[in-house]
């Protein structure tokens, strides 16, 4: 992929989705000119539309609503509108490396008629190509490989298959299609400008420099129906003497992501930067272009600002500083032009430091990419449609710092201004926008971690207008218990969007309600009982919750004594594991009443102790029935979902036929004599997604677990840049059921946390952001602003010695890092001195004073005259015991 090279696996903070509150069929809603409406950016929501995806790089929305997805692996899916799903229609043999594979995807202006769409990727037959290629996708039987037309083939390094572009935009209001393309350079401290013998991976001057070579430009072609193409008026060089006709802009480094800006015919497209030392010139920026006209857009010999870069003379040495006015190629690779175009300024720049020019861009790793140009006339707005404020704006997003904005160009396409885009949501690696239609959003998110990834997502963003629903939030103090069983009800936790005044109400079955924030009710009779809160807005609104209670049968009460929770871990240490087990009908474990068979004991890794679970089928499983009867890698009553996962995997048609099993029921395929009960409560659509997250365990890295009162598990973390989070242990047991009522499960959890804890993988923070900073390999660190602060759940320190705190001051002179139990201001247990924390990475050793017991730990930042520029980066903490520290030695 052709995204970013420099980057490695990365972890973020979890997520906090905006849930909404109504789904409206695509294409079906009813549309309404909307002009001069003032902008609440709390009305902007997101609904996930599919998860799971495998190092999904680009996206294209279909006129029906539908959306492709490109993944590099090879594989074309389709998530598909009407079945609200997502299908493979295709999969390319693709030769694939880091930054190899299916690369883009784009539709034809003529979809509809002619099914055409334009893939970019790296054929396995023949690895030192990439190709672009026209298929015919048909709605029944998918992608047609044997429809394969190629327009055009350029070679490539595979070798060295570093930034390699790929994207591909077909612009509808010309028929053109754009093609990003990257230097085919791997990164380095020095400009890749290596004249030398044996230069050539770190000479780009051979091909973004290179007019004769298609690597490090962008692309503008016209495909034709009868396949081939044409090149349209307007590019770099009408003499294919002097440059390939093909080519708009050269001087790329990898302009992965391009857009066209429909109205004014506008190219953009980010470009991923270098990190150059600055003795070489410049230090290298990440760059957002927007090109009016076709040119030369300055790599290598320039960045940025056209920033020039010193040529590199024999044995290394930097020679003179290249001329932006009059561009020389003086590589002996070089098939094109000497002379080149003069080179052209970014419009928007910025490094690894915080940007003097943009300073709202913030700083750490970067991955510049853009696109879409919003453009949507009334005829097209409907009600979910972004506002006019966004009209002619361009979208704009970095993978590395997580965030999108909207810049403002001027009527000559010069910058008049940016500003972010749905700031309050949090987003994991996006790697592609696009605007559908009907003017909402889809956006493709890559996931945690670089390469090898399956956790991507699709959403789709739109603008809530109007009156919105209140979101109802009931607890209760009791499920399930013996009869008579009171029970006290708390709505307390509702609120309304729009800050309108709540009225509630509550039925509890049988004719009885009440009104009220809270209410409370005794249940008398054995059975199962539903409470239902309504909650109504002044305008009528309602928003809805509901609970079961079970009377009669009293849940399981479970407790694990070993390890104790707010411990710590090392990779691959084997934990000692008891669980205890008291039950008021079953009895009690400690006297051998309890079937050890039907406890279950597992372990996970977990970036955060709060981590939720984002697959939208986990989080279905969770809330009904599914856990009362299966383990994840544990046989229970039924069968463990790993196992399930394993066993139909692979299997045509098992999707469908196990998201039915769900609504139906069944017996009898595992060996099992407890009956599946149906699940007639959960629609179609809502089984398939519980489906998906069960097979799509066939290829996860879950911890392991047992069954029975005591047993081991082995601690592991996940991988490099998702160390330093907890491993976290759970243990269960349902019980036999009581007075006709089905079993109830019981539960208890414990969490543990890695020695060294990574700052970025924190519960709860204040003023602090999380940034990717890959100088030195640091990856994901949590920075402070003045009295910002973080927590790490609850530890118990006893026998901790000292911490190692690795940290690096940034701005604005020193800062005290404070280590406080219960809260902010709690009680002092380690600090590290202003003297200490001032200078690049380093680890400081500090004492420990244990508070005792389980607390909350925060780490807090401030320094004494607090200015507003100043930041301190904290890597991790090291919980050093006595006996961790003599088997270092």
């Amino acid at each position: 992929m052709s995204v970013i090279s420099c980057l490695q696996n990365a972890e973020s903070m979890a997520l906090r989705f905006v849930q909404i509150a109504a789904l409206v069929a695509l294409g079906t809603m009813e549309c309404r000119a909307l002009t001069g409406e003032a902008f609440d950016p709390q009305r902007l929501e997101r609904e996930v539309l599919a998860t799971g995806l495998r190092d999904a790089v680009q996206i294209e929305v279909l006129p029906n609503g539908d959306v492709l997805i490109a993944e590099m692996g090879g594989a074309l899916k389709r998530w598909r509108a009407k079945e609200r799903d997502v299908v493979e229609v295709g999969h390319l043999p693709v030769s694939q490396s880091i930054e190899l594979g299916l690369l883009g995807v784009a539709a034809s202006g003529n979809f509809r008629e002619t099914g055409h769409v334009f893939l970019c990727f790296c054929p396995a037959v023949k690895r030192e190509v990439l190709r672009l290629a026209r298929f015919v996708l048909r709605e029944e039987g998918g992608l047609d490989l044997g429809s394969e037309e190629v327009l055009l083939e350029y070679p490539i390094e595979f070798r060295g298959a570093s930034h390699m572009g790929g994207g591909l935009f077909f612009d509808k209001a010309s028929g053109n299609l754009i093609l990003g393309t990257g230097d085919n350079s791997p990164p380095s401290a020095m400009p890749p400008l290596d004249r030398s013998e044996g230069g050539l991976l770190r000479d780009s001057l051979r091909s973004s420099a290179n007019s004769q070579d298609l690597r490090g430009k962008i692309l503008r072609i016209h495909p034709l129906p009868e396949g081939g193409y044409r090149i349209p008026e307007g590019n770099l060089f009408s003499d294919p003497k002097e440059g390939r006709p093909e080519i708009y802009a050269m001087g790329v480094r990898n302009g992965f992501h391009s857009c066209v800006d429909p109205q004014t015919g506008w190219v953009a497209w980010g470009d991923v930067g270098p990190n150059t030392d600055p003795k070489w010139g410049s230090e290298g920026y990440d760059e957002i272009h927007v090109a009016t006209r076709a040119g030369n857009f300055g790599h290598p010999l320039f960045t940025g600002p056209n920033e020039p870069y010193r040529s590199v003379e024999a044995r290394g040495e930097p020679g003179e500083l290249a001329d932006a006015a009059h561009p020389v190629n003086l590589s002996p690779r070089n098939q094109g032009l000497r002379q080149l175009p003069p080179a052209q300024p970014a419009l928007v720049w910025y490094s690894t430091k915080e940007s003097a020019e943009f300073p709202e861009l913030g700083s750490g790793a970067r991955s510049a990419m853009a696109g879409p140009f919003f453009r949507l006339g009334p005829a097209k707005r409907c009600a979910e449609s972004l506002p006019d404020r966004f009209e002619g704006g361009l979208f704009i997003y970095d993978w590395a710092r997580n965030w999108i904005k909207v810049v403002r160009l001027g009527a000559d396409g010069r910058f008049q201004g940016m500003e972010p885009f749905a700031a309050q949501m949090s987003f994991r690696k996006p790697i592609d926008v696009k605007q559908a239609e009907d003017g909402t959003l889809r956006i493709l998110e890559y996931g945690y971690k670089w390469h090898g990834n399956t956790d991507g997502q699709l959403s789709r963003v739109i603008y809530r207008r109007g009156n919105r629903a209140p979101l109802a939030v009931l607890k209760a103090s009791a499920m399930a218990g013996k009869q008579p069983l009171k029970v006290e009800l708390d709505a307390g936790s509702s609120s309304d969007p729009d800050g309108d005044p709540l009225r509630f109400e509550w039925d509890f079955g049988g004719g009885k309600t009440a009104e009220g924030v809270r209410a409370s009710f005794s249940f008398s009779e054995v059975g199962r009982h539903r409470v239902q809160l309504h909650v109504v807005d002044g305008a009528g609104a309602r928003g809805d919750a509901e609970i079961e209670i079970t009377v009669g049968n009293a849940p399981p009460t479970v407790e694990i004594l070993e390890p104790r929770s707010g411990g710590f871990f090392e990779d691959g240490q084997t934990l000692a594991c008891r669980v205890r087990v008291v039950d008021a009908e079953d009895g009690e474990s400690e006297r051998g009443q309890i079937d050890p068979k039907r406890v279950a004991m597992e372990g996970e890794y977990r970036a955060a102790a709060n981590a939720v679970a984002v697959h939208p089928g986990l989080q279905l499983m969770q809330r009904t029935t599914c856990f009362s009867c299966h383990l994840v890698h544990e046989r229970s009553a039924g069968p463990a979902y790993a196992e399930v996962a394993r066993k139909y995997a692979n299997e045509a048609g098992a999707r469908d036929r196990l998201a039915a099993k769900v609504l139906s029921g069944g017996v009898g395929v595992w060996g099992q004599q407890i009956p599946m009960p149906p699940h007639p409560q959960h629609t179609l659509a809502e089984a398939s997604r519980m489906v998906d997250w069960i097979l799509g365990l066939a290829g996860s890295a879950e911890g392991g677990g047992f069954a029975g009162f005591s047993g081991s598990l082995k601690a592991r973390e996940k991988g490099a840049r998702q160390e330093g989070g907890v491993f976290v242990l759970g243990a269960t047991y349902t019980d036999t059921g009581a007075a006709g009522l089905p079993p109830l499960r019981g539960g208890a959890e414990v969490v543990l946390h890695a020695r060294r804890r990574k700052a970025a993988l924190h519960e709860a923070s204040k003023n602090v952001e999380v940034v990717d900073f890959m100088e030195g390999g640091h990856g994901l660190v949590a920075r402070f602003a003045n009295g910002g602060w973080l927590h790490f759940g609850k530890m118990n320190l006893s026998g901790i010695e000292h911490l190692n705190v690795n940290l690096a001051g940034r701005k604005g002179g020193a800062a005290a890092v404070e280590i406080r139990a219960g809260s902010p201001e709690g009680a002092l247990v380690a600090r590290v001195d202003p003297a200490a924390a001032a200078s690049g990475f380093h680890t400081v050793r500090v004492p420990v004073r244990d508070p005792g017991g389980l607390h909350e730990i925060y780490v807090r930042v401030r320094w004494d005259s607090p200015q507003p520029s100043q930041v301190l980066d904290l890597n991790w903490i090291e919980f050093v015991s006595t006996s961790n520290q003599t088997k270092r030695d």
